[in-house]
């Protein structure tokens, strides 16, 4: 027999009884201090049929930074290729990692209605309320936290010993150590990577093209943001975030490596 308990008898609480049924566990109890979904019994009646998605920068997610990247170097159209090699490696990610999940996601479980309703200035103000309190109550603070981590790194030159653990990897890639800092910064925040243009860009005018195009997928890729990793790490428990770190790392390496072999070892064949 099972020992389940449900805390809350929203959405949330309700779909995961419903989960634990399709899985076969039928002994599980689920708590509720208020009615039976409460939690949208307070949203405005125009989003009772929405609900918050979970915020994960998962492997394939785009990253706008890339774009600037390109558009430093002068090669903007590198980012179409950019977004289809991302599709794939999303693919790939999803293959190797997730299959099971993917097959039981691909099986819709119900059908999903929507209705044309009169709009209201609940609505926008609900969202415009909850946008501001996540940012003042989430955002905010682990921004400065990972802004204060990034200083303390930088300041005690501790940025270069995680940069050195790239070193190898950009050195059987054929892409110089000096991008080790931005991978680095990269896995703190996305944004990271435009140290690549520092100098004047004086890092990306020394590569070529297909350097270019595999260094800025491999520090898009390599890591997810500390922010996601943090948030993941907070709802599903430390293992669940290391999970993720391994992940994405292996399937960065395996695609770039896949890249690296496409763009410079095949011509050599021909």
């Amino acid at each position: 027999m099972q020992n389940i308990v449900i805390v809350g008898a929203g959405a949330a609480g309700i779909g995961l009884g419903v989960l634990l049924q399709k899985a076969g566990i039928k002994h599980f109890s689920i708590l509720e201090k208020d009615k039976i979904g409460s939690s949208f019994r307070q949203w405005p009646k125009e989003m009772r049929m929405d609900t918050p998605s979970f915020p994960r920068q998962g492997f394939g997610a785009l990253d706008l930074n890339a774009l600037s990247l390109f558009s430093a170097a002068h090669h903007v159209w590198l980012f179409l290729p950019y977004i289809v090699l991302l599709m794939l490696g999303g693919v790939l990610h999803t293959r190797i990692w997730h299959k099971h999940k993917a097959a039981a996601l691909s099986e819709a479980p119900f059908i999903r209605r929507s209705f044309l309703q009169t709009p209201t200035w609940r609505d926008p103000l609900f969202r415009l309320r909850s946008v501001i309190r996540q940012f003042l109550l989430h955002a905010m603070p682990i921004f400065r936290i990972i802004c204060l981590l990034a200083s303390f790194l930088d300041i005690f030159n501790l940025i270069h010993y995680v940069a050195h653990l790239f070193y190898p990897l950009l050195a059987l890639l054929n892409l110089p150590t000096e991008a080790g800092i931005g991978i680095a910064f990269s896995m703190i925040r996305k944004d990271g990577m435009l140290i690549f243009n520092e100098g004047s860009g004086t890092l990306l005018a020394q590569l070529s093209i297909g350097q270019l195009f595999l260094l800025v997928f491999l520090a898009s890729t390599v890591s997810a943001c500390a922010v996601t990793i943090w948030t993941v790490g907070r709802e599903l428990g430390i293992k669940e975030a290391a999970k993720l770190i391994s992940r994405q790392l292996i399937t960065s390496i395996i695609c770039s490596t896949a890249l690296f072999l496409a763009l410079f070892q095949l011509p050599r064949l021909f």
